[in-house]
């Protein structure tokens, strides 16, 4: 059996925990900054939110609304597997105009380095598109 591994990828964006958040836990701005799980609309049915992806039509469920910056959700894939992604926003402990966004990578069972390594890498393209939107280049 696998162990498990997880890799921590993140960015700092120079806007308000609150405002990330808001953008990061609506499902409908998807196809703007996570090229790698929504490649166009992300549409309501049946209370549900289903986008078009690169591994065909899939489900998301986000985590309840919260004031902590939580942001987890999970996605299932047409053949019924389903993959929880843990996803936050971190307020800067110095400034209210500053946050870190941080994605928890996990290695999928049966995945190759060069897969895992690639899945962090499409994750963190995706995290500095979405600094790109919300503002602010800081590394």
């Amino acid at each position: 059996m696998q162990r498990p591994e997880s890799r921590y990828v993140s960015v700092w964006i120079e806007t308000s925990p609150a405002a990330a958040y808001a953008y990061v836990s609506d499902p409908r701005n998807l196809p703007d900054w996570a090229a790698g799980l929504a490649d166009g609309a992300v549409t309501e049915v049946d209370g549900a939110w289903v986008a078009s992806s690169p591994m065909g039509e899939v489900t998301i469920e986000f985590a309840p609304a919260n004031e902590f910056g939580v942001a987890d959700h999970v996605v299932r894939l047409p053949d019924g597997q389903a993959f929880y992604n843990p996803l936050r926003v971190l307020p800067d402990d110095q400034t209210e105009d500053r946050c870190e966004v941080v994605f928890t990578v996990r290695r999928r069972a049966g995945m190759s380095d060069d897969q895992f390594e690639a899945d962090a890498a499409a994750v963190a393209a995706d995290l500095r598109q979405l600094r790109r939107i919300l503002g602010g280049q800081r590394e």
